[in-house]
């Protein structure tokens, strides 16, 4: 997936698709991203995806630190009640 998407060895997560409207589509986030870090903890899989997932607060917002191309942004995204 890392070489299908130009991305090395980086840690991390990879977007391979966004369902139109829906939360992720909402924030902005794109096919290609790669998630590094999920409200401050640092994303090296997806185990540490999932378990940064389950562990949001409904209702709430969370931190999304993602790698765009050559670029790293953060992105906000309000979990669902």
């Amino acid at each position: 997936m890392a070489s299908r998407f130009n991305l090395g060895n980086e840690a991390g997560v990879v977007i391979t698709e966004v369902e139109r409207g829906s939360i992720a589509d909402q924030a902005g986030l794109k096919p290609g991203d790669v998630i590094l870090e999920i409200g401050r903890k640092q994303i090296k899989n997806l185990d540490d995806y999932r378990k940064a997932v389950n562990e949001l607060e409904k209702g709430r917002s969370a931190l999304f630190l993602v790698k765009r191309g050559d670029n790293t942004i953060y992105i906000g995204i309000k979990v669902e009640e």
